[in-house]
């Protein structure tokens, strides 16, 4: 039966963000307003996540209804202009449907209409996206809602909704807005008549159902909610099963399971997704998880990938058809190289191709500015394409045919301007060997055709930054220039020592380096060919998926099966950049290294970065190191050359450690604590039982005091409160509470030692416990007026030697003298704790800001990592490699130190200064595998786990 076709009143479009509950009170207000309380609505209008059903191609869904709609309403604000989902629908009707029924709902921004250029003043609207300048004819219908969305009063009782949603409406109907208004109130005065008649007559109906539906409704709920929770656990375990073998699987698995239901387990396979995905830019296609079904199990689709020098454009072509789930060799008609401008972030129009047979080494090629494409295919030829304006521009057929026989050395080489075209390939006449043409692209002409290069394999070729061609046969063990221009070669220079019976699998003639595979080691061998010397031996993964970087002579890429990695100058591998359910088919970089796209044979493509961007580098200009912060890790201390101290703010993600002055403190011995206010001009010091106030910027003391006995004040630890003018500080017996005013004791708290949550509203009291006896550990909270008001305590182990409280003050973590956590929920006092581990584990702990993760360091040097923690079942959640390398002094402190951060996660300062923020909370991670993945969960596995519990798409606005 033929799809029925029906049209509607309007299309909804909105920041899935920010504007829900705007968007649902429009779609409501719309289908009431003016309609017979007895009728279904009368005004049809679609939005995504209640007029759609659980679909694998939501896009195209969407699309679909847009053509279907009469009206477009766009509910703009800076975050929907940002969206791409919302760009793709204003887009769409802006080449299909007509302007004239484009209207506006301002939520957020300013919008305004510059009547002389007859378009919106750009220089003052914030909502709208560019693709909407000199979209309009005249100036559009647009109503304000932005008090209304801050104010959340979306009912039709209140005068200002009700007044934008008959200015919506009025069109829609094709009638004015007072029209919309006079129906409205005519069926209200009619439905208050009839609804008094029949109230007297329902009343006891009403009694009776309304405890039967109340019950069935919350039994409806309740069981929609449980089987949500269920599915998110179950989603979170295949995406843990996934993480090690197919990290784009793990990314969708784990967002499905997030948006599902937000739980420990939810959590957890987030966290492992990020790792999994540390260095992953970009997961372009997924794949078809199995070769099989294709070819047998040593076949696949063709995937093949190009990335252009200056790291640019992306090209890309694979049989496995992303859409369709399925590998589909398609005709010559349909076959189509994919492209991707990487600076605008963005798809280019596809280019059709012949493609290429199952078998051989057919290849892409970029030039160095991504604007000359080179391809191969199975008729003999190589396309030259123009990437930017599409086009075709030469077709050029090597002599002697058979240019991609299996495994014959073929080799193909670009300059970097695009002009000039070389390949070597292997000849149809019996003991020929392999042959070398040399084209001239803009002319089409060959500059060399079909000379001999004396070997069955045809060595290694490059261009140079000069555009000249280099030629490294292994036969010989010469190296040759060609000049194109002139068409002259070189004498040719022999490399001493060069094993002539190896062969060379990677030439980067900028640098002056070959890898070659040598008979004498069996092994790879890097050469640096301008002097003659073997630079290195090792045993890379593989030969053909190999490449030296030409702008970066410390970096080597290759391919191990599944995995993506790099290696050194030294042929040492450095770290995993990805990996894919089947082996790499097919590898390519950017000239530096800072991009490495690699195809899958199962159809995966993915691109990766040489930097993580799981964390990000925060400037440290005065490299601040972990020997320079205190105990709390919130000040950073360090002597200057004439005695004094010059002290730090160190927890600011955006700018890094913040100077705030210096104390001149020359003959200051022992140990000694710090902590200043909130702004950084007051710095209190603690020293030998002293109290004392410094203005850092002036570096002068304001006041001091001595406090004596029992009050003596330890240097364990100190810190403000709230409103700046009390600190907390432990003394020998108590936790006072001290304004510095005055200096008064305003209040004393049993305890040992003390923490002061990030916020400073929060203070956690330890007294610690005799021989085998628990700790007592209490929580207070600062409400003003000198004092704090208990409101909770726990217990902890009697070895405790740290004490961490979360901003909240929810909860409070130790650790013990096994190197064992301790979590403490303040409301409950129920306390879990983490299973032994033989890791090297820091007891300084830092809350995530949602107070759902405690993280600590683990290990020292390139062995340090980032242990997160479940904060309510104290069960690990993901080992985050920091990758850094151990100090050139094997002596100096090689452990890395963490310090919460005002914007939310963890800076970790690093033995040699480097700085970086690691986000620790879900909301960041889920936003990180939104931009690395493509799509929805295929349809097997949407129906497998989210069938009939309404979960939509993870990562939309």
């Amino acid at each position: 039966m033929p799809e029925r076709t029906y049209r509607r009143d309007a299309f909804i479009s909105y920041s899935h963000q920010q504007d829900v509950p705007l968007a649902q009170a429009l779609q409501r207000g719309l289908q009431r307003l003016g309609r017979p309380w007895t009728r279904r609505p009368t005004v049809s209008v679609f939005r995504d996540t209640t007029s759609l059903a659980a679909s694998s191609d939501l896009g195209g869904a969407i699309l679909k209804e847009l053509g279907r709609s009469e009206y477009f309403i766009y509910v703009a604000s800076p975050a929907a202009a940002r969206s791409r989902w919302v760009g793709e629908e204003i887009a769409f009707w802006i080449r299909n449907r007509p302007m004239d029924r484009f209207l506006i709902a301002v939520s957020d921004g300013t919008i305004a209409w510059d009547r002389r250029a007859n378009d919106f003043d750009w220089s003052r609207t914030t909502c709208l996206p560019d693709s909407m300048r000199r979209a309009f004819a005249r100036e559009p219908l647009w109503v304000d809602l932005t008090r209304v969305r801050l104010a959340a009063r979306y009912s039709l009782r209140d005068a200002p909704f009700r007044d934008a949603v008959a200015t919506l409406l009025a069109p829609l109907r094709g009638v004015t807005k007072d029209a919309v208004e006079s129906e409205d109130l005519r069926q209200r005065r009619t439905a208050v008549r009839m609804l008094r008649g029949a109230v007297a007559a329902l009343s006891l109906l009403l009694a009776t159902s309304l405890a039967a539906g109340g019950l069935a409704w919350q039994q409806r709920n309740e069981a929609v909610a449980r089987a949500r929770i269920s599915a998110s656990q179950a989603l979170a375990a295949r995406a843990l099963e996934e993480t090690s073998v197919n990290p784009a699987k793990a990314a969708s698995f784990a967002l499905y399971a997030d948006q599902a239901g937000h739980t420990g387990e939810s959590d957890r396979a987030l966290a492992q997704a990020v790792v999994a995905n540390e260095y992953t830019a970009r997961h372009v296609q997924g794949g078809a998880e199995g070769v099989e079904s294709y070819r047998g199990a040593a076949h696949g689709p063709m995937t093949r990938v190009a990335l252009s020098r200056d790291g640019g454009m992306l090209a890309y072509y694979s049989d496995y058809n992303a859409e369709a789930g399925k590998v589909d060799y398609p005709p010559a008609s349909q076959r189509f190289i994919h492209l991707y401008d990487l600076r605008a972030g963005k798809p280019l129009p596809s280019l059709p191709t012949r493609g290429w047979p199952d078998h051989g080494e057919a290849a892409l090629r970029l030039s160095s500015d991504g604007g000359t494409l080179v391809v191969e295919n199975y008729s003999n030829q190589l396309e030259v394409w123009d990437v930017r304006q599409a086009r075709l521009t030469r077709k050029l057929v090597a002599r002697n045919g058979n240019l991609f026989t299996a495994n014959e050395g073929v080799g193909i080489a670009l300059s970097g301007d695009g002009r000039w075209l070389a390949a070597t390939y292997a000849s149809s006449r019996e003991g020929e060997g392999a042959l070398l043409n040399v084209w001239d692209l803009a002319s089409g002409t060959p500059v060399v055709s079909g000379e001999a290069l004396g070997t069955a394999y045809g060595g290694g070729i490059s261009f140079d930054g000069s555009d000249r061609l280099s030629l490294l046969t292994p036969a010989t063990g010469q190296i040759r220039t060609l000049t194109p221009q002139s068409r002259s070669w070189s004498a040719p220079r022999s490399v001493p020592g060069l094993s002539s019976q190896g062969y060379v699998t990677e030439l980067s003639a900028s640098n002056d380096r070959a890898l070659t595979r040598g008979s004498d080691t069996g092994q790879q061998e890097l050469w640096d060919l301008a002097q003659g010397r073997r630079l290195a031996t090792g045993a890379l993964p593989s030969d053909w998926n190999t490449l030296l970087l030409p702008d970066n002579a410390e970096l080597i890429v290759s391919a191990d099966g599944p995995t993506v990695s790099l290696y050194d100058s030294h042929l040492r591998k450095q770290r995993v950049l990805g990996s894919f359910s089947r082996d790499v088919a097919n590898v390519s970089a950017s000239g530096d290294g800072a991009w490495v796209a690699a195809a899958s044979v199962d159809g995966s493509v993915s691109l990766f970065a040489r930097t993580g961007h799981g964390q990000r580098a925060v400037p440290n200009g005065d490299r601040l190191t972990p020997d320079d912060l205190t105990a709390s890790g919130r000040l950073a201390t360090r002597k200057t050359g004439n005695g004094a101290i010059e002290i730090w703010a160190t927890d600011d993600p955006s700018t890094g450690p913040r100077k705030l002055g210096r104390l001149p403190l020359a003959d200051m011995e022992g140990e000694y604590a710090l902590a200043a206010n909130g702004d950084g001009s007051r710095v209190v010091l603690t020293h030998g039982g002293e109290l004392s106030v410094w203005d850092p910027r002036t570096g002068s003391r304001i006041s001091a005091k001595r406090f004596e006995g029992d009050d003596k004040v330890s240097a364990l630890s100190l810190s403000f409160l709230g409103d700046d003018f009390h600190v907390v500080a432990p003394a020998e017996k108590e936790v006072l509470v001290i304004d510095i005013r005055s200096w008064a004791i305003t209040q004393r708290i049993p305890g040992d030692t003390a923490a002061v949550s990030a916020d400073r509203t929060t203070v956690a009291a330890r007294i610690r416990g005799e021989l085998y006896q628990p700790s007592k550990i209490t929580v207070w909270r600062w409400s003003g007026g000198g004092r704090v008001g208990q409101i909770g305590k726990g217990e902890g182990d009697e070895r405790s030697h740290s004490l961490t409280i979360s901003n909240d003050g929810s909860k409070v973590a130790t650790m013990d003298g096994d190197r064992r956590l301790w979590i403490i929920d303040v409301a409950t006092s129920r306390t879990v704790t983490t299973a032994g581990t033989e890791r090297d584990l820091i007891d300084h702990l830092v809350f995530s800001a949602d107070s759902r993760h405690v993280v600590q360091v683990s290990g020292k040097g390139a062995q340090s990592a980032l242990q997160i923690w479940d904060a309510s079942t104290a069960d690990p959640m993901a080992l985050w490699p920091l990758g850094l390398a151990d100090p050139a002094d094997p002596k100096a402190n090689n452990t890395p130190h963490i310090v919460p951060s005002t914007g939310g996660g963890v800076l970790v300062y690093a033995p040699d200064g480097t700085l970086v923020h690691r986000a620790i909370e879900s909301a960041p991670w889920r936003e990180a595998l939104c931009a690395l993945t493509p799509g929805s969960l295929p349809a097997k596995e949407y129906d497998r786990y989210l069938k009939d519990i309404g979960v939509s798409a993870p990562c939309r606005g």
